[in-house]
């Protein structure tokens, strides 16, 4: 198995080219539902119709008899993210806070099959990801935001308060999953209050 900072690396690649994935059309709706092509890694760009206070965005992967799903909630402290296994068995979970594939903050490890708080971004994030890769899986959330205001090598961060009240800035949230034997998932299906539109997609990229 490799070692968590091999994947971090991994997932730095699959996460920058999330940004080159190739452009679809898409209506603008609540609800995207995409189909995976049962794919070990996916990437989706979308752009979020700002939400309400205490009104969620949801990601929802689907692995057949389990899903495993992101929730991204307004509060008066940003946009809280959580971790819901939904009935999965779950081992355990760890929470990693990276800034370009590197960690900004001390993981965070959570047991059972209980929902996990990450902590709350003060933007919402535009792109999701996931991978798996020896026997885990980990899903994410990327909050560079199309590097609005940047210039050089200069990386568009957002400030993110941690689950243990640390504030950084991240690029990526992602979550480890720990235990569960799925097969290779199905779909992914956004569903949002207000509105979301899927600008880019790309499953089973390969990582170089």
């Amino acid at each position: 198995m490799r070692s968590p900072y091999v994947l971090l690396a991994a997932l730095a690649i699959v996460f920058a080219a999330c940004d080159s994935a190739t452009p679809v059309q898409s209506p603008t709706t609540d609800v995207v539902t995409l189909d995976t092509r049962a794919a070990a890694t996916g990437d989706v760009l979308y752009r979020l119709a700002p939400l309400a206070l205490d009104e969620s965005f949801e990601v929802a992967l689907d692995l057949g008899d389990d899903a495993l799903q992101l929730r991204s909630t307004r509060s008066d402290a940003g946009y809280d993210l959580t971790f819901d296994p939904a009935g999965a068995s779950v081992d355990r979970v760890v929470v990693r806070y990276l800034r370009d594939g590197e960690p900004v903050a001390e993981p965070v490890v959570f047991s059972g099959a209980e929902p996990v708080f990450a902590g709350a971004a003060a933007d919402g994030p535009d792109s999701w990801h996931y991978i798996y890769e020896d026997g885990r899986w980990v899903i994410a959330k990327d909050y560079k935001n199309d590097a609005q205001g940047t210039s050089g090598d200069e990386i568009a961060t957002s400030s993110f308060r941690t689950a243990a009240g640390e504030v950084v800035d991240v690029t990526d949230v992602a979550f480890e999953i720990y235990g569960l034997d799925a097969p290779a998932p199905r779909s992914v299906r956004f569903e949002t209050p207000r509105s979301v539109e899927i600008t880019a997609q790309a499953f089973g990229r390969a990582i170089r």
